[in-house]
């Protein structure tokens, strides 16, 4: 179907890795615990529910608990490799309760031999199928199957050209065909791919938003309540609610956001793409009707784990994906992963990468540089929650005055969903990272 095959032979060829890209040498990282918290940590307020002692790191539920010395409980570090086998090979709901009877005592490895589930490793082949072996999720982000829906979890882009005609997208198409353009060409070469949601339209319920709001909102509403996710009065609002745009703001988008991260750490994958497009977070003009006009600014960028916020320690699955974090090698291997994905973007879309001082004031209060062009530190809720390597792709400006053009000009299909050359671009660009980090790391 395409000729992206080609690609992969260009990127494994030795003669062909000296090339004006490489500008910048891979990461090959080990970073110190030190380092990991410089990254992790945006806000002081974070600083009031963790200690660090010579033996591991103490967990508070609350900055009160934090000030008196009542630990909620203590992960050591010589346990961190089981703490990490267990976060594999169980679910988080799982974890949470192992971790509320663990308090200060260690683990004991004992008890987890016959549920320890260890990776299947992959290993580079120069074969017709390479990729045989290799485990790779993709989330496309969002899930509006028109223009209707897309305005419910307010991901549409409808912008005044400068000849005064209308051009319009919406976030939630773009992610979908892109992934299924980069999971085309990765099954071709032989790796298997998990899609978080699977039909354009579906939520990652396996459905569309309307279907879940009619089959389980009120279930999913009950449940939240139940564990202290939502309060009875946010509860009371969302079952009587008919308004599809409050629900998804008040409660489906974190609900959902959840749901995917299941799948994915179901999956067991190697490595996790997220895939979204961006916008210009400081182009604020809209016309009478309310379309916005365009911008002339455009950037990539990629995030990786890091950056905990003011508000974002409260839960006990917030501070165990913390502490996982900080005990796993996943930071060095998410950067790792995202340099590659973003430097490969950025030559393929002829878009630079976001600057380290650039103009998004969002930017800096919720993101840290990690010292590699274009990936940042970001707490997102699936850079939270899904295990192991991860990109969280935000590419292009939608409202660049350019790329919305070429992004609704639709000239191509896949699998019977009318798309634009843009989008091809942008998978490729995702591609050629997905085969560069590949290559670089040989083994998995």
């Amino acid at each position: 179907m395409w000729l992206w095959i080609l690609a992969f032979f260009s990127i494994i060829t030795p003669s062909q890795n000296n090339t004006k890209d490489e500008i910048q040498s891979p990461p090959a990282l080990s970073m110190s615990l030190n380092e990991k918290i410089n990254l992790s940590v945006k806000s002081p307020a974070v600083n009031y529910y963790y200690k660090l002692n010579t033996k591991g790191i103490e967990l508070y539920a609350s900055p009160s608990d934090w000030k008196i010395g009542r630990k909620e409980s203590m992960i050591y570090f010589d346990e961190s490799d089981l703490y990490n086998k267990i976060y594999y090979s169980l679910t988080i709901n799982k974890v949470i309760d192992l971790y509320s009877q663990k308090g200060e005592q260690k683990f004991n490895p004992e008890k987890f031999g016959n549920i320890i589930i260890e990776p299947e490793p992959f290993k580079l082949n120069p074969t017709s199928k390479p990729l045989k072996g290799l485990r790779v999720a993709l989330d496309p982000g969002h899930f509006a199957g028109n223009a209707i829906e897309a305005l419910d979890e307010m991901r549409i882009a409808r912008i005044v050209l400068p000849d005064k005609s209308v051009a319009e997208v919406f976030e939630a198409e773009l992610t979908f065909t892109t992934a299924l353009f980069i999971k085309d060409t990765l099954e071709k070469l032989g790796a298997t791919v998990l899609l978080t949601r699977e039909k354009h339209g579906w939520t990652a319920f396996d459905k569309s938003y309307n279907d879940w709001i009619k089959d389980d909102l009120t279930d999913a509403v009950i449940n939240d309540l139940r564990d202290g996710y939502i309060s009875q009065t946010i509860a009371n609002k969302l079952l009587i609610s008919s308004d599809k745009r409050y629900i998804y703001q008040a409660f489906f988008q974190r609900y959902e956001l959840h749901q995917r991260a299941v799948k994915i750490n179901n999956f067991r994958p190697h490595f996790t793409l997220i895939i979204h497009y961006n916008a210009d977070s400081e182009n604020r003009r809209w016309d009478a009707r309310g379309n916005q006009y365009p911008t002339k600014s455009n950037y990539n960028m990629t995030f990786v784990p890091g950056a905990y916020i003011a508000g974002e320690m409260q839960y006990k699955e917030q501070r165990l994906n913390f502490a996982r974090i900080l005990l796993s090698n996943q930071i060095e291997r998410s950067i790792e992963l995202s340099y590659f994905v973003g430097t490969r973007l950025s030559q393929k879309l002829n878009v630079p990468n976001y600057p380290e001082n650039g103009s998004q004031l969002y930017m800096h209060k919720v993101a840290n540089y990690t010292g590699f062009d274009g990936v940042y530190a970001r707490n997102l809720a699936l850079t939270r929650m899904i295990n192991g390597p991860l990109c969280y792709g935000e590419t292009l400006y939608q409202d660049n005055v350019d790329e919305i053009q070429k992004l609704a000009n639709k000239t191509i299909e896949i699998n019977g969903i009318k798309t634009s050359e843009r989008v091809r671009e942008v998978a490729l660009g995702y591609f050629d990272g997905i085969m560069a980090y590949v290559n670089y790391k040989k083994e998995l």
